[in-house]
């Protein structure tokens, strides 16, 4: 947003955490290839934009043009850049424009007998941006896999061995230490447990049990339930979502990262298939929904793990055709549906 008084163009930045020093285009050099219609052609290297602070600030700043061009959002747009005066150059901040979807890849088997994968969830790394996905086989007692994908080569690579079999699964990262936690559901295994919390400290190479029958009510097995998910929210408490094959959802909520949970919502849900979960950047929690009665996705948001879903408002999204559904939500905010055709 910006203003023009007296041939001052002024604007207004909104803060964000994302305006990083590494995001920053350094500079940029535009030659005029001849005259044309429509809008100018910068010259020169240097930026003929002049920044200026107006009003009173609580604090001094300083603000530089690091790329000339008009006004926007987008990498062709000028860049300005902005940092308190007492604070070091390693922390000026800039724009970054939103980034969407355009491509995805699927993870493949070379093997002539792959296996039938049908439970599985997904977190990405923050420092690293790689995804590390965990899978199962609902109808084989062999143990859960995981997969670590690489934004550097852009390949699927093995990762640890460890987790329990069966499933579903849900998979969450907390953002401070990166600690990746897997909650998994199973018929049998330690103590006669049905639940289970695994945990990796290295980007999902090794896992190490973290706690088990953490969910209160022990559930009656692994083979009752299709879907897990979970998610932190901005508190550092954990949302845990599960459907059951019966179409029915239940909340649960951690707030000792994972060890154990209460139970926040039974049945907030009922008659739904693709339960999915979502956190925002701002720490919503959204999850997404089919109803099996109008074949209709529907949204609901929560602002924290322990406010039961079931008061919450129900957002109809779009009627779909497609089995399966997930909602995810990018770093600018952005959310995206995802469906898949049964197979």
């Amino acid at each position: 947003m910006s203003t023009r008084l007296d041939k001052i163009v002024r604007g207004i930045a909104p803060l964000s955490p994302r305006w990083v020093p590494q995001r920053l285009a350094p500079s940029a050099v535009y030659t005029e290839r001849g005259p044309r219609p429509g809008r100018q052609i910068p010259s020169s290297v240097n930026a003929r934009l002049v920044p200026e602070i107006s009003g009173a600030q609580e604090d001094d700043a300083v603000i530089a043009v690091t790329k000339g061009g008009h006004a926007g959002i987008t990498n062709r747009s000028c860049h300005v850049n902005y940092r308190s005066k007492s604070a070091a150059a390693a922390d000026t901040r800039s724009w970054a424009p939103p980034n969407w979807w355009h491509h995805w890849d699927a993870v493949r088997w070379s093997s002539a007998s792959p296996p039938n994968y049908d439970r599985f969830d997904a977190a990405v790394i923050p420092s690293s941006q790689r995804v590390v996905l965990v899978s199962c086989e609902s109808s084989a007692g062999t143990a859960a896999a995981s997969h670590i994908w690489d934004p550097d080569t852009g390949l699927w690579t093995a990762g640890g061995t460890g987790l329990g079999s069966r499933g579903p699964v849900a998979v969450a990262v907390r953002a401070e230490t990166e600690r990746i936690y897997v909650f998994q559901m199973q018929d049998t295994g330690m103590a006669g447990a049905r639940s289970y919390v695994y945990r990796s400290d290295d980007q999902g190479t090794t896992w190490s049990p973290h706690s088990y029958d953490a969910i209160p009510d022990n559930r009656t097995g692994a083979t009752d339930h299709v879907r897990a998910r979970m998610a932190f929210d901005a508190y550092g408490h954990v949302i845990l979502v599960i459907e059951d094959n019966a179409g029915n959802a239940y909340q649960y909520a951690s707030s000792d990262d994972c060890t154990t949970f209460v139970r926040v919502a039974t049945n907030f849900l009922t008659g739904i298939t693709s339960l999915s979960l979502t956190r925002t950047p701002a720490g919503d929690l959204a999850v997404a929904y089919r109803k099996a009665a109008d074949n209709k996705i529907y949204q609901k948001m929560v602002g924290g793990a322990f406010e039961s879903l079931t008061a919450a408002s129900e957002i109809e999204i779009a009627g779909v055709t497609q089995a399966e559904s997930e909602l995810v939500a990018d770093q600018d905010g952005t959310f995206y549906l995802l469906l898949r055709d049964g197979v």
